[in-house]
Parts: structure tokens; sequence; C-alpha cells
């Protein structure tokens, strides 16, 4: 009689584990992305890397990225980035700012550096500027090289207000 019951209740378990699904796709999809960071962090791979734009010091004696209004119709930029997931030996970055009136400055820098620009705008206004800074790698397809930075970006915009407020005495 005891043999029958613990059958029995391998069979119950047996019969449990048939209609139990096992589900391992966040598992393997998580650690996928783990080891997809742990690569462009420890290797030269030159892509796949994200430099990220600091927008809030870390601490106080830190600095951080700003976009604001400049008395006499202009606009300031000034970018702070570090290499978020990008290893420090990574070479070619590029960056874009658009100014919310139609003008836009972009540039290509081999190594991580700081971006400051300042635009005039031929009136006042609300103007909202839009910024980024990318990596890139090179991509070859079908014998042609190519620039990518697909994914590597951080975005950092802000609307200002401009207007045109001389100093005094003038």
């Amino acid at each position: 009689m005891k043999v029958l019951a613990v059958l029995a209740l391998f069979v119950v378990a047996a019969a449990a584990m048939v209609n139990f699904d096992l589900d391992v796709n966040d598992f393997v999809n998580g650690f996928a992305d783990e080891m997809q960071a742990m690569e462009e962090l420890t290797c030269d791979c030159k892509y796949g890397c994200k430099p990220k734009i600091v927008t809030h010091p870390p601490t106080p004696k830190k600095k951080a990225s700003v976009i604001q209004p400049v008395v006499g119709n202009r606009g300031n930029v000034a970018l702070i980035v570090d290499y978020g997931t990008c290893s420090p030996t990574h070479e070619g970055y590029t960056w874009f700012i658009d100014w919310g009136d139609g003008t836009t400055n972009h540039s290509y820098y081999k190594d991580l550096l700081q971006v400051q620009v300042l635009h005039q705008y031929d009136d006042c206004g609300k103007f909202c500027i839009k910024t980024r800074y990318c990596s890139y790698y090179k991509r070859v397809a079908e014998n042609a090289t190519t620039l990518t930075t697909r994914g590597n970006c951080d975005y950092y915009q802000r609307k200002i207000d401009v207007t045109f407020d001389p100093p005094a005495g003038l």
C-alpha cells in the first residue's frame, strides 16, 4: 500500500511538471543584455557603446551640461560628456545641435571631448534646443564603408526663452 501511495505521489508530481511551463526567456534575454554590456565595456570593439551626456552632476564639485539663453538673442549649449558604456580607448564621436530655428551645428571628434557652442538668433522667441552625442562604428556593407551611430546616442533637450536684454548703459 505504501508503494502505491508513493507511486501515486510520483505520478501526480510528474503530471504537475508536465503542465508547468518553464519560462526562461526573461532570464536568457537579460543574460544576453548583460553579456553585451560587459563585452562593450571590456573589449576594444569600436562599436555598440553609448556615451552619456551629464545632465545632473554626480557630486557638488562636478559640472553638468547646460542649455541656456544668453543676453543679446543668443543661446548657449555646453555638453559635459562621460564615457557611459564606451571604453576610454574608443575612438570616434559625433555631436549634433538643433537650435530650434532651422539652424544646426555638428562635428566629429576622434576622442571624447566636451562641446560648447554659442548661437545667435535672428529674433527673440521661445526655442526648443535638441542635442545628441554619439559614438560611431564602421560598418562595411557591400564593399562600402559607412559610419553608423544607430542606437549609440544620448540626447538632451530644453526649451529656452531668448530675449534681447542689453547690459545697462547701452
